[in-house]
């Protein structure tokens, strides 16, 4: 759902006296060839309007393609339940059963069951262009636009404008049995801190100690896999401190690390990784296992002999799977060799290092991607994990700017993991911190992605800002802290409204000096009184309201506004608007 533009176009069905209003909006999307997906939810952005919601429920249909538009119905669930953990119209629609759609072209439409009287109006967020342009259609006519039925949204329908074409939506589900690939259960080192003595374990849960330790003269090098790795030296007690004591006993387990180990003609045996307790279950390179091959043994084990891991980088895995028993050791993500095994029962262990083995000599060379699963990884996760990093959420920048009274947050992933998405957290000056919204994330995705959130209409004062990041398990983990300083406009004013000429909905803005009870009306060219979009009192800072002219005849408007401010002053003003239908 990268690309988000910030308005939300109407897909909803109303009350049965708004029944010509009704209308649907769709996107497409591409099961490949040879796939078959078997789709568990949608996550929908989307905004409440005209009101606060919340929903009654939504419905949502897949739609095989016919040329270009939406045709026959392929799966659908109607008046499903939903979640929306800001409230503010961003959606999670989960479907039990699964949709299942085989390769093709499909149409997905999500549509808001909601009385506009009770909750207003539901729009579903624009984005940029990925493929065939959305589409929407407006059976009833009501709305005024030529598209009664399906038609592209903004070339045909004039439902919004370029460049964004598309509706904003992700799908969740396998894909031909396979699922979600997640981090290790156990040790998982990325060495990108490039600085510094410690090392941070993304392991969910995690073994051992975290942030990890570096220890002697193991140091930090660059490049690794991605971003920086470690290097190792050949000296005694190096490597990393993991806190962890090897405790598999007779279970499975996985272990892959990516390697750049130059040729060395040496006879010592030098270390990659190993605990120095009572298993002596140890890996390393040179010694018996000869330049550019490694060897595992100990705990049990019989050797596992890799050849070829030198001088080019080499993402070595082992895999121990206990239902055979044997090691099956692969190389850049293929299968190098089976190593048949007396089934495993190896004690536990009191030291296991990555980049050396007790206080023998470490590893000579680089070494990054450092992993350790609980489980016998199976050839197609290797084949899709060996080369990208699988860090959780790895954040690249958080900041806050002041736009009037208004704070927009922007922030940035290089790398996510199940992320189910953020929750935005604010507090002001000795206040503790409260939830003001939630924006979905990407779930899994090596892809950087820009998030944007804006908080409006903040009354004067200092406010610190967080991201409580949430993944599909639950668990959580937060942004660095940033700060934001909102000044109240000095003035009292009223902007021209925007889009102008418009149709159906426009903006309308104003600024208040302090704290005033204010009106706001729409009135026609006669003066008569058409809508009233204020009658209340408002706090210092700039508001927008947004007035929606569906049902009132295409011409010239006027918007008034009085404000009395709480310092006596004031205020009246008023401008013309022009729909035009």
């Amino acid at each position: 759902m990268a690309n988000a533009g910030t308005n939300s176009l109407t897909s909803q069905n109303f009350e049965a006296s708004l029944d010509t209003y009704d209308n649907q909006g769709a996107d497409d999307f591409e099961v490949p060839a040879g796939e078959t997906w078997s789709i568990e939810s949608i996550d929908v952005l989307g905004a409440y309007y005209n009101g606060t919601g919340p929903a009654t429920s939504f419905n949502v249909y897949f739609y095989n393609d016919a040329s270009g538009f939406p045709g026959t119905v392929a799966g659908q669930l109607e008046n499903a339940s939903f979640t929306d953990p800001g409230g503010l119209g961003s959606v999670s629609i989960a479907f039990s059963p699964a949709i299942e759609l085989s390769a093709g072209s499909y149409w997905v439409s999500v549509q808001c069951n909601m009385d506009y009287s009770v909750g207003g109006q539901w729009g579903w967020t624009e984005q940029t262009q990925t493929a065939t342009e959305s589409e929407w259609e407006n059976p009833g006519g009501a709305f005024g636009t030529t598209c009664s039925t399906w038609g592209y949204r903004v070339t045909n329908c004039a439902v919004g404008a370029a460049p964004y074409y598309d509706f904003s939506f992700r799908l969740n589900g396998t894909s031909g049995g396979g699922s979600m690939y997640g981090v290790p259960e156990l040790l998982y080192y990325t060495f990108d801190e490039g600085t510094g003595t410690t090392t941070a374990n993304y392991a969910n849960p995690g073994g051992g100690t975290n942030p990890a330790s570096l220890a002697g003269t193991t140091t930090w090098a660059s490049p690794g896999q991605f971003g920086s790795a470690i290097i190792g030296d050949g000296v005694s007690n190096g490597g990393i401190v993991t806190g962890y004591n090897w405790d598999r006993g007779a279970g499975d387990w996985t272990i892959s690390m990516w390697l750049e180990i130059p040729t060395n003609t040496t006879g010592s045996a030098l270390y990659l990784f190993g605990d120095g307790g009572s298993t002596s279950f140890r890996c390393f390179h040179n010694g018996v296992a000869l330049p550019d091959n490694l060897v595992m043994r100990g705990g049990g084990l019989s050797d596992c002999l890799v050849t070829g891991i030198g001088p080019n980088p080499t993402v070595v895995t082992f895999v121990y799977d206990s239902s055979v028993p044997e090691v099956r050791a692969y190389k850049d993500g293929v299968l190098f060799s089976n190593f048949p095994q007396t089934a495993l029962n190896m004690p536990t262990g009191s030291g296991f290092k990555c980049g050396g083995y007790g206080s023998s000599a470490t590893m000579m060379g680089k070494m990054d991607e450092f992993r350790v699963y609980d489980r016998a990884l199976d050839a197609a996760e290797i084949a899709a994990t060996w080369n990208i990093s699988i860090i959780p959420v790895e954040f690249t920048s958080f900041t806050a700017s002041v736009v009037g009274t208004d704070v927009k947050l922007r922030w940035e992933t290089a790398t996510e993991i199940n992320n189910s998405g953020f929750s935005i957290e604010r507090k002001s000056t000795n206040s503790e911190y409260t939830e003001i919204g939630f924006v979905p994330g990407h779930g899994t995705t090596s892809e950087p992605t820009t998030y944007l959130f804006t908080d409006e209409n903040l009354r004067a004062g200092e406010y610190t800002y967080r991201l409580k990041q949430i993944d599909f398990d639950g668990t959580v983990s937060y942004s660095d802290e940033v700060s934001a300083d909102v000044i109240a406009p000095a003035v009292f004013s009223l902007d021209q409204n925007y889009p102008n000429p418009f149709n159906p909905s426009t903006k309308i803005s104003f600024s208040l000096a302090v704290d005033s009870k204010v009106s706001l009306k729409i009135f026609d060219v006669l003066g008569q009184e058409v809508a009233s979009l204020v009658n209340q009192e408002l706090t210092a800072g700039i508001h927008n309201y947004d007035f929606n002219a569906a049902g009132i005849n295409s011409g010239v408007y006027f918007y008034r506004i009085e404000a009395a401010g709480s310092n006596g002053v004031k205020f009246v003003d008023s401008k013309k608007m022009i729909l035009v239908k």
